[in-house]
């Protein structure tokens, strides 16, 4: 059994990104707009899987802790990287509470070693005037599959 959805493999990771948003709108009653555009950037399998798994963190504790009207997930590529932003309009979050050694971290330590495995930088930040951002930011070169793993795909 695989831990990586088989959308991902089958349709990549931005479809991937567009159906977990459109369910996840649909169970929470909350609209989800997912702007994703990796033109021409065929990602490694394990960072599209973990790429993946951040955006379900990310819009879970959006969702179920930020009781916000709207929801955007983008992926795209600028100077030399691909940037990934999961943002949210909700009432915002104590940017300490990332800090504390108690449970109500772990995701967000969860998604931080994620982005940093994958060589990339990882941000959270309050967005003006309500809202949290979560932001993970890699070299293009850390995101694309070599010729060896685009012959597998």
């Amino acid at each position: 059994m695989s831990l990586r959805p088989a959308l991902l493999d089958e349709m990549g990771v931005e479809a991937a990104l567009r159906w977990h948003a459109q369910r996840q709108s649909a169970r929470y009653s909350v609209p989800v707009e997912v702007d994703a555009a990796l033109a021409g950037v065929v990602p490694r399998p394990d960072w599209s899987g973990n790429v993946y798994r951040i955006v379900q963190e990310a819009l879970r504790n959006a969702l179920q802790h930020g009781q916000p009207q709207q929801v955007w997930i983008r992926l795209w590529q600028e100077s030399g990287q691909v940037v990934l932003s999961v943002r949210d309009d909700g009432r915002g979050i104590p940017l300490t509470r990332e800090r504390r050694p108690d449970s109500s971290g772990i995701g967000l330590m969860s998604m931080r070693e994620r982005v940093e495995l994958l060589g990339g930088s990882f941000e959270l930040k309050a967005v003006e005037p309500t809202g949290t951002e979560v932001r993970g930011r890699w070299p293009l070169a850390q995101v694309q599959a070599s010729v060896q793993e685009e012959s597998k795909a």
